[in-house]
């Protein structure tokens, strides 16, 4: 135990020494003082009519309420904790417009990438109250910083003010308009300022979530044209941005507060009080609170504005003294929270109910017009989450000492909410040691996990057993691949085993379920990628740990040891093949023009498919127009066969859709159909789901491409022995370049699946029941192709 303890301590005394000096070099007035209040304030408990899950999490706690719906901690079957909201019902009047543009949204705050904001984990906008999860992170309110300590300091301020524009970018490059910045969604934290709060984002031109007479917005750091009208755009931000640093300058409202009236007048009446503020921001503030958005800078503007030598680096001072303390001490009690056992009885984190034992973390305090997805502070991580990317610590069992009890939270009546819970406030020194330690080090930038974790180190190879890790990115795989998969490695290695996750087409969630098999041993990993672009540093952890990734069936980026797939030209060959038979077979090329919807522009899969389909498509046929369609759930395939349609001149010159896959093919026949263009013109698609197969049968789909799960799946298992068993592979048809490296390849023959042959190739396509394609309304079609 002690040789343990001092083995760790020995790797974290970079980042112990660190902490010690952490403090601003000149400090400003106010930041030598211990805060007034007390920070890191428990969780409340469940309500009699609050759920107890929501989507895969197990809700723990109350975290705080908006005008757009409750806040919820919760703990997701992986063990990682969440923020999550569930959306108030009564914006669901109109579903119609409410889902989809939620969706929308969602789907495009999921693409924000950036170091000074929470990630969205996961949501659900077709649940029957649509909710959604974001990362839970331990760290103190900008609001709540300055009403303890006072002002920032410069250097502080100057880089909130970096990190909240780079926020802004991040967020505006996707479309995405936050429109309730304010101090209570900005969170000071070890490692820099993260904004939160999506909840309420817009889509830059879309129509605003809100019902007549409802603006959406926080008063005191709302711009002018926010009362004028809902559908903002990202200048809106920007004047936000600069409300928020004038408060942290000054500790005070540049336009006063009070009813919306008042702080309307002023907006519009009189500039900014920015008194206090320090003389090398005003151009920036200035700037920023300009009353016309056409004269606010752009975020990337904003940020060049932003006075040199302040805040240029967050790593190790960039947090005065106090607040750096106080900062570790949240993190310590969020690190407490994450600590607590199951209830009895209970299973853990992946158990199906169960309340959850009472937590004690950061509370969320949302001002009464305060609204959105974001929790005004969330709290921490599990630590294997700590450091994105690095497997958590195993602190040694029965560490002693016991700490002394942490003064009790003080806590004032707050309406509507309900009791607090706390945990007990002992634990071991060792704990407190190797929390502050790892928050010390995230401050630091020093902190590099190795050698820690549940044996992943793989230095030697064997013909034994060993265990294999599978990631597949969604249910679908899971039904289609993981049973001949397990199956196959059964056979090749009696006594190997399968540990299995799947992410549910998350990318963030994938990464950490990559970290958790690094953890738990896996001796070789097979990889589904939700996103192949995105897996370069997860695919680079486990090879720094000797354990070699199989990509399977998309391409992972990063130095992936093998791939398992299908050779993706003959998809687009046997694709274009069919589509150019059935215009024959309907009078020939020569009567007009055909309109490719291709894949995203990019995904080196869905070039080889484009290129195959080019290969049999030119010089047989005229391809009008050709697009490249960055959409998977289909609406922007079925807008692009609209604008196709009127560039044609109508739709007697069209003859086929070339869609690559059956998500475009089903948005091209909606636009199809909205157009009212008939009879059925030839369409193709690819990997075929019961919607697909049931175009097929009623002949509104020509043809959809079969790559078969079995065979791919036992081609995988064979890789995968190979490799951990650290021999070379025996079959390698090509080699595919992945940005990294030349990648050995084995590359399967893909299926065509038409009407002819529905009927022979049903019953090959593991985990669809017949009942799913023959339905009702297709009972005479799938009886004259005699499927029972």
């Amino acid at each position: 135990m002690a040789a343990e303890q001092g083995r760790i301590r020995r790797r974290l005394g970079p980042a112990v020494h660190a902490v010690r000096a952490c403090g601003p070099t000149r400090p400003s007035p106010g930041w030598d003082r211990r805060p007034e209040s007390t920070t890191g304030e428990p969780v409340d408990a469940l309500r009699a009519d609050d759920p107890r899950r929501v989507g895969p999490f197990r809700l723990l706690g109350r975290l705080g309420a908006g005008g757009m719906g409750q806040v919820y901690l919760g703990r997701g079957p992986e063990g990682r904790t969440v923020a999550v909201k569930r959306v108030r019902v009564e914006l669901l009047d109109d579903e119609d417009t409410f889902r989809p543009r939620f969706a929308r949204e969602v789907e495009a705050a999921r693409r924000v990438r950036g170091p000074f904001t929470a990630p969205v984990v996961a949501a659900d906008a077709y649940a029957e109250v649509p909710w959604l999860a974001t990362a839970y992170i331990p760290g103190m309110a900008l609001g709540e910083a300055v009403g303890a300590f006072g002002p920032l300091p410069p250097h502080t301020l100057g880089a909130v003010a970096s990190g909240l524009a780079d926020a802004l970018v991040a967020m505006h490059a996707v479309g995405l308009v936050h429109r309730d910045l304010k101090p209570a969604n900005v969170l000071l934290a070890v490692d820099g300022p993260i904004v939160i709060d999506f909840g309420i984002a817009l889509l830059d031109g879309a129509t605003a979530l809100t019902r007549p007479g409802h603006t959406l917005g926080t008063l005191g750091f709302m711009s002018p044209e926010q009362f004028e009208r809902a559908d903002v755009g990202p200048a809106s931000d920007v004047f936000s941005y600069g409300a928020v640093l004038a408060y942290a300058a000054t500790g005070r409202l540049p336009f006063g507060s009070g009813p919306w009236p008042v702080l309307l007048a002023n907006l519009t009446g009189r500039d900014p009080d920015l008194a206090g503020a320090p003389e090398a921001f005003l151009p920036l503030l200035r700037a920023c609170l300009d009353k016309e958005p056409d004269r606010r800078p752009t975020p990337t503007l904003a940020r060049a504005l932003v006075p040199s030598g302040t805040g240029e680096d967050l790593p190790g001072g960039w947090l005065p003294a106090p607040l750096a303390h106080e900062l570790l001490r949240i993190a310590g009690r969020a690190l407490d929270a994450e600590g607590v056992p199951d209830p009895p009885g209970e299973a853990g984190p992946a158990d199906q109910g169960g309340d959850g034992p009472p937590i004690a973390c950061a509370v969320v305090e949302d001002t009464a017009d305060s609204v959105g997805f974001g929790p005004t502070r969330v709290g921490a991580e599990p630590a294997g989450d700590a450091l994105p990317g690095d497997p958590p610590v195993d602190l040694p069992a029965g560490a002693s000492s016991p700490m002394p009890p942490a003064a009790p939270a003080v806590r004032g009546p707050t309406p509507g909410r309900g009791g607090s819970h706390r945990l007990p406030s002992t634990r071991s020194r060792f704990t407190v040691v190797i929390t502050v330690a790892v928050a010390a080090a995230l401050t630091a930038g020093l902190l590099v996990w190795r050698g820690f974790g549940d044996g992943a180190s793989n230095t030697a190879h064997s013909r034994g057993a060993f265990r294999v890790g599978l990631l597949l990115p969604d249910d679908r795989a899971e039904r289609t691949v993981r049973p001949a998969f397990e199956a196959r490695i059964r056979r090749l290695c009696p006594g190997c085993s399968v540990r299995f996750a799947q992410a549910g087409r998350q990318p963030d969630v994938q990464h950490r379920q990559i970290d958790t098999m690094i953890s738990a041993g896996v001796r070789v990993l097979v990889l589904g990628p939700v996103d192949p672009r995105d897996s370069a540093a997860a695919v680079t952890r486990a090879r720094e740990r000797d354990i070699p990734v199989v990509s399977f069936d998309k391409l992972a980026a990063g130095p992936v040891a093998g791939h398992v797939s299908f050779d993706f030209r003959a998809v687009g060959r046997l694709q274009a093949q069919a589509l150019l038979d059935a215009v024959r077979a309907a009078g020939g090329p020569q009567r007009g023009s055909i309109v490719m919807l291709n894949g995203r522009a990019g995904d080196r899969a869905g070039n080889e498919i484009k290129r195959g389909a080019h290969g049999v498509l030119d010089g047989e046929v005229t391809i009008a127009r050709e697009y490249d369609v960055d959409d998977a759930g289909g609406p922007k395939a079925q807008q692009v066969i609209a604008d196709a349609l009127t560039a044609l001149g109508g739709p007697r010159q069209l003859i086929g859709v070339y869609a690559a896959d059956d998500t475009l093919a089903a948005g091209a026949l909606r636009g199809l159909t909205a157009a009212g263009v008939g009879p059925p013109v030839p369409l193709t698609g690819q990997d075929p789901d019961p919607a697909a197969l049931r175009r097929i049968i009623a002949g509104t789909q020509t043809v959809s491409v079969l790559k078969p799960g079995g065979p791919e799946a036992e081609a995988a298992a064979e890789m995968a022995i190979t490799l951990g068993r650290g021999e070379e592979l025996s079959r390698v048809d090509v080699t595919r370049d992945n940005g990294t490296t030349q990648v050995p390849t084995v590359a399967l023959a893909p299926v065509a699946l038409t009407r002819g042959n529905v009927k022979e190739l049903l019953p090959t396509l593991t985990g669809l029941d017949v009942r799913e394609v023959c339905t009702a309304e297709l009972a005479s079609e799938c009886a004259r192709l005699g499927l029972g």
